[in-house]
């Protein structure tokens, strides 16, 4: 796909029509894990977390709400995802904690589409 939302589609039935235009496309990896809003999360999509802060000495919720926001990543050399929190560069694997994603995390955008925070996260690593 696009950037425009253009499908584009090739393969026995549908040669490429000029491999020119086809040069500067970047191939998107399904991680088959889903957000929140039930949207398919795919390598380099930026995800948003917003979570409540709770009292350690009484596991209660202060009121108060902590957002952070992570880059899926794919690491070859352990074959799992990641998440890469932007501000703090560190990595959370993705493992199978689907029930998390589902419940906590929304897709906000990708670093295809927003230079600005991929050079904001090129900056912390």
């Amino acid at each position: 796909m696009t950037q425009s939302g253009e499908l584009l589609q090739y393969g026995p039935l549908q040669p490429l029509r000029d491999c020119k235009e086809y040069k500067k496309l970047i191939p998107l990896f399904y991680t088959d894990y889903k957000d929140k809003n039930d949207k398919e999360i795919y390598a380099g999509d930026i995800v948003e977390s917003v979570c409540e802060m709770v009292r350690l000495d009484t596991n209660k919720p202060t009121g108060n709400f902590k957002t952070e926001r992570y880059v899926v990543e794919w690491e070859q050399e352990k074959g799992r995802w990641n998440l890469r929190n932007i501000e703090k560069n560190a990595l959370q694997i993705f493992g199978t904690k689907q029930e998390y994603l589902t419940k906590w995390y929304s897709i906000i955008g990708n670093i295809y589409e927003n230079p600005e925070l991929k050079d904001t996260l090129n900056e912390n690593i």
